[in-house]
């Protein structure tokens, strides 16, 4: 395998994936669990409430 120039001289990133060890999106996943959002509707509900707290802070929702 031959590499371009380019890639020969510049640096590149270098990701490893190991089965073993759970990737980010598991460890947020177990975490929300832990949590107490084991659920689609919890989620969604967290979603919403967060997306209601966003507009908030940007003054279009008013209590």
């Amino acid at each position: 395998m031959s590499l371009s120039e380019e890639i020969k001289n510049s640096e590149v990133d270098v990701i490893i994936v190991s089965s073993d060890e759970p990737d980010e999106f598991d460890r947020r996943h177990q975490i929300m669990k832990e949590k107490g959002y084991d659920t689609p509707e919890k989620v969604r509900e967290l979603i919403d409430k967060i997306k209601l707290e966003m507009l908030k802070e940007k003054g279009g929702v008013r209590n």
